[in-house]
C-alpha cells in the first residue's frame, strides 16, 4: 500500500491527510447528526436539506459527487434531479444495481449552486473520509474531474476508468452526470467505465 502512494505521489498528486481522527469512536447516525448541524461555514445558511441515502447498510459501491443539486436541498433525497434519476438508469441498466445497492454523498455537505469554496471543502473532506471509514466499500465511484482535483488528485484525463487503490479501497474515477449532459458524445466511454465496477462487485 506504502509502495503504491509513493508511486502515485512522485507523478504529482496529493492526498488526504488522516482527518478522519475526530470521527473514529462515532456511528453514522452521530454522523449524520454532526453533518446536518454543521455550521463550520457560511454555507450552511444555504441549508434546507442533507440528502442522505434512507437506509444505510453494508454496500460495495460508493459513489461520491461535488455537489447537492437544488432538488436535494429542497427535498432531503439523494439523486432527486434529473441528473440524479439519469444517474440511477446507468446504474440499473449497466450494473443492475437499485439505489438500494449502492451509497452516495457529496463532497460538499451544503448546497452551494455548484461552486467550489476553499473553506468549505477544508472542512467537509473530514466527512466524506469519515463516510468512506465507516461504510467500507469495495470500490469507489468518483463522479467528475471537480471532485477527483478536490480529493487532491491531478491528471483527470490520465486516470479516468483506471482503478487504483486510495484509502484502503479501490477507486476508479469517470465523468459526472452533468458533464455527460452537456457532451453526449463521451456517453459510452462513461458506460464503458461503469462496466469495469462490475469486476469488484
Amino acid at each position: 500500500m506504502l509502495k503504491k502512494l509513493h508511486y502515485l505521489k512522485a507523478f504529482g498528486y496529493e492526498f488526504l491527510q488522516d482527518t478522519n481522527k475526530n470521527f473514529k469512536n462515532l456511528t453514522y447516525e452521530d454522523l449524520k447528526e454532526q453533518i446536518s448541524a454543521c455550521q463550520l461555514c457560511y454555507l450552511y445558511k444555504k441549508r434546507k436539506n442533507t440528502p442522505f441515502p434512507k437506509d444505510v447498510k453494508k454496500v460495495d459501491l460508493f459513489i461520491i459527487n461535488s455537489f447537492i443539486s437544488k432538488e436535494e436541498n429542497e427535498s432531503g433525497c439523494v439523486l432527486s434531479s434529473k441528473n440524479g434519476l439519469k444517474l440511477q438508469d446507468f446504474l440499473q441498466k449497466y450494473l443492475n444495481l437499485t439505489v438500494d445497492d449502492y451509497y452516495i454523498s457529496y463532497l460538499y455537505k451544503c448546497f452551494c449552486e455548484g461552486k467550489n469554496d476553499e473553506l468549505a471543502l477544508k472542512n467537509c473532506l473530514p466527512y466524506i473520509q469519515s463516510e468512506i471509514f465507516l461504510l467500507k466499500p469495495k470500490i469507489i465511484l468518483c463522479l467528475g474531474e471537480n471532485t477527483f482535483s478536490s480529493l487532491g488528485f491531478s491528471n483527470f484525463k490520465a486516470l479516468r476508468g483506471n482503478a487504483f487503490i486510495f484509502l484502503n479501497t479501490w477507486f476508479l474515477t469517470s465523468f459526472d452526470m452533468d458533464f455527460i449532459s452537456k457532451n453526449p458524445s463521451l456517453e459510452q466511454e462513461f458506460i464503458d467505465d461503469l462496466t469495469k465496477i462490475k469486476a469488484f462487485l
